[in-house]
């Protein structure tokens, strides 16, 4: 027996034998044509093909996934007509000669590294996607199958280096017991589409996985990412015990998401939902969300020619205030950098964009951009409960310039007769030194918003891209953690509120010790709503303090994760 650690990244136990599922494009000649306008004729009738294919898909999909989840084979069809990926295909076969399969993993490849290189790790993970449209423009050029898991002789985990989302949308939830991947991380389609599908996967354990194909049963748990090569008879009688009280817990959890998350000593906890498209909002609301701790803006700002214009925003902010009500919707200001360029404002190029100038930074230095976006809120804000959040803050100077600006934007309005309602403004800590800081910083805010991705990134120096590090980075780290405690001791001396909008916020084993620190929010991935409510339930806050003061104490993150499961697992 051994076993691997990777990343939980869609709840529950699956215990199976394997399918090591390891396809290969086949060989890609560097010839050269004569005939180009034949290859792009070629080309041109691939696309048609595999447009077939991606609505061969989507109708089998049905109603298997969300619509936000099934968006991303919209996303496809419309990147084989973008004029990066096609017109530099067509060129490259022009220009050079070469035949379309080799211009298209020339491009893909250019594509792919540039995604690759953001730091946003949703960004990074679509690379997945152009990789995926490369394999089946290039199966049908060269008239090669790609192996499918639609059809599997028996229940089996599947074990993949990655998953791209035409595999994992033929996944057949009957058959397939279970995800494993060697890459990837908790925003991968295996891993959105595997909690969809309600199926249990572990992601990013490294390309060691790959190293064990002779093993003939497996065990993963995708709550800590534990991954059992060869399990003991033992081992797998406890596991199936555990699995058959986690699959009953969850049931009930569903049937009760939409009651208020109440501790056993009666405290209210505020359960809000992270979103990144207005299709996200009702599926989170009939999850139980109370409201939006995270609305992410950049998907108004990607892909298109121009900036979009106040009364576009307003309309996009206006209508997801309506779903909510009286409930908060917490709006982020544009959080972009260097790393994903807008073709309509000045970015220089940078050496590192992790560190350099992005988030709030960047809009300071675009400041009718971002006045234009304060404008559209505040209006959106009338009648509604919106809260303006500034992300990557380390100082207090760029707080003061915010508040400026946002202060203009009012004028602005005021001149033009528009009506505008009150807001509260936050600020994202993510930042290793606004953490630090963050006793000066909440006098100038009415709340904190954690977010525990970057800084559990910026606190290791882990890059979360890179497969040989992948594992260090984890927001249970006793550092990460004492930042949060400093974060959330700061806020409420001065009287604010703290929400934690970072994946760890959606972490049952997490939960006691937010509590436990205090945290008045948890906002998350819709998904996690309902167990997480169900777990603040059965838990006190007086027990909670206890737990968390321990988890301080620990050696690292490994330590954390086992002593937590200790003290909750008899409750």
């Amino acid at each position: 027996m051994k076993k691997l650690k990777g990343f939980g990244a869609s709840r529950g136990i699956a215990i199976a034998p394997p399918l090591f599922y390891l396809p290969q494009l086949p060989p890609i000649s560097d010839e050269t044509i004569t005939d180009i306008d034949h290859e792009i004729l070629r080309f041109d009738h691939a696309i048609k093909e595999v447009e077939i294919q991606i609505d061969s898909i989507q109708q089998n999909l049905g109603n298997q996934i969300s619509k936000k989840d099934a968006e991303v084979f919209d996303a496809h069809r419309l990147m084989l007509h973008d004029p990066l990926f096609y017109d530099e295909i067509v060129k490259i076969i022009r220009d050079k000669s070469l035949n379309a399969p080799k211009a298209i993993q020339i491009v893909s490849d250019k594509i792919c590294q540039t995604f690759e290189s953001m730091e946003d790790d949703y960004f990074r993970q679509r690379a997945s996607d152009i990789i995926d449209i490369r394999n089946q423009l290039i199966h049908t050029l060269l008239g090669t199958s790609q192996p499918r898991l639609s059809s599997l002789d028996r229940k089996s985990i599947v074990v993949a280096e990655e998953l791209f989302p035409s595999d994992t949308a033929q996944l057949d939830a009957s058959k397939v017991m279970g995800i494993v991947t060697a890459r990837g991380g908790a925003t991968s389609h295996a891993a959105i589409f595997a909690r969809s599908l309600g199926i249990p996967a572990v992601v990013g354990v490294g390309d060691k996985l790959l190293d064990h194909q002779s093993i003939s049963m497996l065990i993963i748990d995708g709550e800590l990412g534990d991954v059992i090569l060869n399990p003991t008879e033992e081992t797998i009688i406890a596991y199936t015990a555990r699995k058959e009280k986690e699959e009953n817990s969850s049931k009930h959890a569903k049937l009760e998401c939409k009651k208020p998350a109440i501790t056993k000593d009666e405290k209210v906890v505020e359960i809000v939902a992270n979103i990144g498209q207005i299709g996200e909002a009702e599926e989170a609301l009939e999850l139980g969300a109370e409201g939006v701790g995270l609305l992410r803006t950049e998907f108004l700002y990607l892909d298109r020619e121009n900036a979009p214009t106040e009364d576009e925003q307003y309309e996009i902010y206006h209508q997801i205030a309506e779903v909510f009500g009286k409930h908060p919707v917490v709006i982020r200001t544009l959080d972009i950098g260097g790393d994903k360029r807008l073709p309509y404002i000045s970015q220089l190029p940078e050496e590192n964009p992790f560190l350099g100038v992005r988030g709030l930074r960047l809009c300071l230095l675009q400041p009718e951009l971002l006045k234009c976006q304060l404008r559209a809120i505040l209006r959106a804000a009338v009648g509604h409960n919106l809260k303006i959040m500034f992300p990557m803050v380390s100082t207090v100077n760029e707080i003061k310039q915010a508040r400026q600006l946002l202060e203009e934007a009012k004028y602005e309005l005021t001149d033009r007769q528009v009506a505008f309602g009150d807001v509260e403004i936050g600020i994202m800590i993510e930042i290793p030194s606004a953490a630090l800081i963050s006793d000066h910083l909440s006098l100038y805010v009415d709340f904190f918003s954690i977010g525990t991705n970057d800084l559990t990134q910026y606190t290791l120096a882990v890059d979360r891209t890179n497969h040989l590090v992948q594992n260090l980075a984890d927001a249970f780290h006793p550092a990460v953690l004492r930042l949060i405690d400093r974060t959330i001791k700061s806020a409420h001396q001065s009287g604010r509120w703290v929400g934690l909008c970072g994946e760890l916020a959606g972490e049952i084993l997490a939960a006691p010790i937010l509590l436990g620190l205090h945290l008045d929010e948890f906002s998350m991935s819709k998904a996690s709503i309902p167990s997480i409510k169900q777990i603040i339930r059965s838990l006190s806050v007086k027990t909670c303090e206890g737990i968390a003061q321990q988890a301080l104490l620990l050696d690292d993150s490994q330590s954390v994760r086992e002593y937590v499961k200790s003290q909750i697992d008899g409750l």
